[in-house]
């Protein structure tokens, strides 16, 4: 199930794709995979867009998701920006 992969700017081996188990990163073409991780996002990442000349920012955007137990409720998706190669993310759309 995967929805989207592309190359790291300026890289000609290390690939990003998102798949419905996640974030995953090649370094090698494609030949081995490791589950990409990083924090601040709420939930599962849904799309990934990296900065054209400065792969160290990147932009995800995230689905809808539930909060609480008993009193759950439903946030809505929203923007997370990274400067650190999408270790960390902070949310930009508020």
């Amino acid at each position: 199930n995967i929805v989207w992969a592309e190359y790291k700017p300026g890289s000609k081996s290390e690939i990003h794709l998102l798949a419905g188990a996640g974030w995953f990163v090649s370094t090698d073409n494609g030949k081995t995979w490791r589950k990409h991780e990083y924090s601040g996002v709420p939930t599962g990442v849904r799309s990934i867009a990296f900065h054209p000349k400065n792969p160290q920012i990147v932009w995800a955007t995230t689905a809808s998701y539930t909060t609480g137990n008993g009193d759950a409720t439903r946030e809505p998706g929203g923007v997370y920006k990274s400067t650190d190669g999408g270790k960390t993310f902070v949310q930009s759309d508020k």
